[in-house]
């Protein structure tokens, strides 16, 4: 997939996924060095751990790493952390739309019809991607690797000063991202 979005016109790939290194590391670090070389910029999840631990693709060189704060700006119990993270954004209780047909709305599953309050870096990856797309959008000549600058220099500040491992650079600012005054 990530494949096909680079050579078919992506400029951002949302990836609300990831795991543990293995085998296939080196596998998708290849895709997504293609994706960046192409000029797509990657961003990815963390990983749900609530420990320091390293989770592809998110660690791999170039991807906009996402971790999940709550409505607090902290950061939520939940969402992994370590010295690969870019960014935080909200990953707690984020309404999302659910299946609207009744196979995954069993009590095992605890699913509403329509919409659910879920929480996760899953969760959280989106309003980044979406940020990012805005910024593709706006400055359309920035590569991946200066779309990352761009917003990280515009976060709200959390956690240590400066660039922490548990809120990278800082949670996300939508407005300061697209704002020609900073």
């Amino acid at each position: 997939a990530i494949y096909y979005a680079a050579d078919n016109g992506a400029d951002v790939i949302s990836m609300s996924l990831g795991g543990p290194s293995s085998a296939m590391d080196m596998v998708v670090d290849r895709a997504v060095q293609k994706a960046l070389k192409n000029n797509v910029s990657v961003v990815a999840a963390m990983g749900n751990s609530a420990k320091d631990e390293k989770s592809v693709p998110a660690c791999l060189k170039g991807v906009i790493a996402v971790g999940a704060t709550d409505s607090n700006d902290k950061k939520a119990p939940f969402s992994t952390w370590g010295d690969h993270i870019t960014i935080g954004a909200p990953g707690v209780q984020i309404l999302a739309t659910m299946p609207t047909y009744d196979v995954f709305l069993t009590s095992e599953y605890g699913l509403s019809k329509n919409y659910a309050k879920l929480s996760g870096t899953s969760m959280a990856t989106p309003a980044v991607s979406g940020i990012v797309a805005l910024l593709r959008s706006k400055y359309p000549n920035l590569n991946p690797a200066q779309v990352k600058e761009k917003l990280t220099k515009s976060v709200d500040d959390q956690g240590a000063p400066g660039f922490d491992k548990l809120y990278g650079h800082g949670r996300i600012n939508a407005f300061k991202a697209v704002s020609d005054s900073k």
